[in-house]
């Protein structure tokens, strides 16, 4: 287990070393979970106009809850910018077996791999295909309640992330074409990509100006 949170901005991607969690513009967008909470603080590289920051107490926080809700609210700009609802995207989510069941059967969530436990045990850990409709209504209510994010006592929907590449049970091997951001048309990408940038600025930004946020890392 890492001692520290590193958060690295720079170019086209965030890479938080946790747990691990990825987001990039052009691949998978994923951010750190609520799991880095347990650390003392989060160092961030370059992250407000080039200046290096740490963030500890209040401000790391909002950190997260923040960088949360950016997660969200830019994978429904990319979800949006997806022309027909039926679009499948590849995601990976997970429960106890009865809610992971009743997900499935409520979203159609097709092509599906259990990484972990079983549908018929206590607790499983699953990755399948879901239309672009059903993330799109999914994501519009996290965005409002990004602190779940990672917490599956919250739900199944809580635990949900966008994977850049899986394996079904039969087989079949799907990779980045399921990625919302390589399903836009590409005279919409730049457009898209900038606009996720912003969020993310964003967020950094309100927890900048938190108590115990500290210009300099450690």
């Amino acid at each position: 287990m890492l001692q520290r949170t590193v958060l690295m901005i720079g170019g086209m991607a965030v890479v938080a070393l946790v747990l691990v969690a990825v987001y990039a513009y052009n691949s998978s967008f994923h951010l750190f979970a609520s799991s880095v909470a347990q650390d003392d603080y989060i160092t961030a590289d370059g992250v407000l106009d080039g200046a290096c920051y740490t963030f500890t107490g209040e401000a790391k926080k909002t950190l997260i809850v923040e960088t949360n809700r950016a997660m969200y609210a830019g994978l429904l700009i990319q979800l949006e910018a997806i022309e027909g609802p039926d679009a499948l995207i590849s995601i990976g989510f997970e429960g106890s077996s009865g809610d992971v069941n009743s997900f499935i059967d409520k979203y159609g969530i097709t092509d599906i791999n259990i990484i972990r436990g079983s549908l018929d045990g206590s607790h499983a850990s699953v990755q399948g295909l879901i239309k672009k409709s059903y993330l799109e209504e999914i994501f519009g209510r996290l965005v409002n309640t990004p602190e779940v994010f990672g917490d599956p006592s919250k739900g199944v929907e809580a635990t949900i992330v966008v994977l850049e590449s899986f394996t079904s049970e039969n087989g079949t091997k799907y990779f980045s074409e399921y990625l919302p951001i390589n399903q836009i048309p590409p005279s919409k990408v730049g457009e898209v990509q900038e606009k996720v940038r912003e969020l993310d600025y964003e967020a950094h930004k309100k927890a900048a100006s938190m108590p115990g946020a500290i210009k300099g890392c450690w």
